[in-house]
């Protein structure tokens, strides 16, 4: 667990656009290695079952990316106070069948001299793990 106090804390602005930084390198294929370079190296994802360590969770974005790849996010809330980014986004992806999938997501990501070092998700509507699955669509 990591404490509330964080070092090296950067300005607001800064700890947003290395949570950006992150997201969008994690979510393109081929830039893992980028998106690892920006987590710490003990980074966790708190959840409500378990939590998991940076390898599940890029591979979680990656495994949603290929689940929905035509989906149109939205940034609904970006805010970054005291080392940590409040980020809230809405999803919607048209299937090929026709149906549309809806879904959003909550992150609160701790950032410390520049990188994340643990975040907690809250994800509803499609964006939600299947019952008696595994977490892997982050």
């Amino acid at each position: 667990m990591h404490s509330i106090e964080h070092a090296a804390a950067g300005s607001a602005e800064e700890d947003v656009a290395i949570y950006l930084g992150f997201v969008e390198a994690a979510t393109r294929h081929g830039a893992t290695a980028v998106a690892e370079r920006m987590l710490s190296g003990d980074f966790v994802e708190h959840g409500v079952g378990a939590d998991r360590p940076a390898a599940e969770v890029l591979a979680g974005l990656l495994a949603r990316q290929a689940r929905f790849p035509d989906a149109e996010w939205t940034i609904e809330q970006l805010v970054g106070v005291g080392g940590l980014v409040l980020c809230h986004v809405t999803m919607t992806c048209s299937q090929v069948s026709g149906r549309v999938e809806r879904g959003s997501e909550t992150v609160i990501a701790r950032v410390r001299s520049g990188r994340l070092v643990e975040c907690w998700r809250v994800e509803e509507g499609a964006l939600r793990p299947s019952e008696g699955t595994s977490r892997s669509a982050t």
